[in-house]
């Protein structure tokens, strides 16, 4: 992204800016315009140009794919428009103070260094105040309000505090004062709000358009991969209603395909289940995936011979053998599979009552053994 690249520019050419206005005593001239104004005609410019570096990468792309943006996708580059506002102000500030052969590439330096690399350094609530956004977006992830707040407050609070000290103030000290107040109190704050979190800032997730088909289950995937929809809950219906007539678990209230959450992983419930339901109509192994939700332990490490037993059994009774023997040919080899196999040969001789009774005694009793 040229979030660094776009905050460089406005921080370094600012500092020109001010460099040369400071050299040509401007300000001394007792001009009809105000020192204010004077500022931001000569940072008009270099905001701009800023702008069209953060705006006309994206802007390229959604011409290419023919794409029209959503409100809540431009989000960051929201953001990013007013953190280099501030980088202008804090640039500027940098000018009047140092020569312009010092402060222009001083502040551009310094600028791309500080953001640049925020995203490769500890502690990760640097990357979360530099006002790069730290990831790029995934399938049904959409920025937050609160993710992008602490850029803002940072950067911001620092230009707010600069152009304090240009206000009409009977005194110097007050000026001072009420510039270290909002500087403390932005900086503080972004910082504190990004405290706590890890590599990711917190995303809103399942926010792609979605389409459903069907009741109990009730079929759900993403309106850009729902060609199959009709052809994915054919499949998932067949699985769970060879397992139910086996005395597997109930027909859940619906199935929401996962992809929609990004990196994120939310869980699966008793009656709203989370499948890859996209993944597994591309790699051909659909069916079997929705076996592997409806023989889901209620534990995230079971005890490895229960847990082989009723995946065996459930592939057993739905057909899905081959993809059982294949899912397991790429895991580590386990020497009890024999076992487990006469094991569920046993249990296949009992009546489906009392096969549902062993299925939902082992989908309990494999966590109490893990333990």
């Amino acid at each position: 992204m040229t979030y660094a690249f776009a905050y460089a520019v406005a921080s370094g050419l600012s500092a020109w800016e001010s460099g040369t206005l400071r050299s040509n005593r401007v300000f001394e001239l007792g001009s009809v315009r105000s020192r204010l104004r004077i500022a931001a005609e000569a940072l008009t410019p270099v905001l701009g140009l800023s702008w069209l570096m953060l705006t006309l990468p994206p802007l390229i792309a959604l011409l290419q794919t023919a794409t029209f943006p959503t409100l809540p996708s431009l989000l960051p580059l929201g953001m990013a428009l007013v953190v280099c506002v501030a980088h202008c102000v804090i640039g500027f500030t940098a000018g009047m103070l140092l020569p312009r052969l010092v402060a222009g590439p001083l502040m551009t330096v310094a600028t791309w260094v500080l953001v640049a690399f925020s995203a490769s350094t500890t502690p990760f609530w640097l990357r979360h105040v530099s006002g790069q956004y730290p990831e790029y977006l995934m399938f049904g992830e959409q920025a937050t309000l609160s993710s992008l707040a602490p850029h803002i407050m940072l950067s911001g609070g620092i230009a707010l505090a600069l152009c304090a000290l240009w206000l009409p103030a009977p005194s110097k000290p007050l000026r001072l004062l009420t510039a270290g107040v909002v500087s403390t109190v932005c900086c503080v704050t972004a910082v504190s709000m990004a405290h706590g979190w890890d590599y990711n800032p917190p995303l809103a997730i399942d926010k792609a358009p979605m389409q459903c088909a069907g009741v109990a289950p009730r079929i759900c995937m993403p309106e850009a991969t729902s060609d199959d929809l009709a052809a994915v809950r054919r499949s998932s219906v067949s699985i769970l209603t060879k397992l139910k007539a086996s005395g597997g678990p109930k027909m859940p209230t619906a199935i929401i395909d996962d992809i929609t959450t990004g990196r994120m992983s939310a869980p699966s419930t008793a009656t709203r289940w989370r499948v890859g339901l996209t993944a597994g109509a591309r790699a051909g192994d659909l069916k079997y995936r929705i076996l592997a939700a409806a023989t889901h332990f209620p534990c995230s490490e079971p005890d490895l011979t229960a847990s082989r037993e009723v995946r065996l059994w459930a592939a057993t009774v739905t057909g899905q053998i081959e993809a059982y023997n294949r899912r397991n040919s790429e895991e580590a080899p386990f020497p009890g599979e024999e076992e487990v196999s006469k094991h569920v040969d046993d249990v296949l001789r009992l009546s489906k009552p009392e096969q549902g009774q062993w299925f939902r005694h082992h989908l309990t009793s494999a966590c109490h053994e893990a333990s």
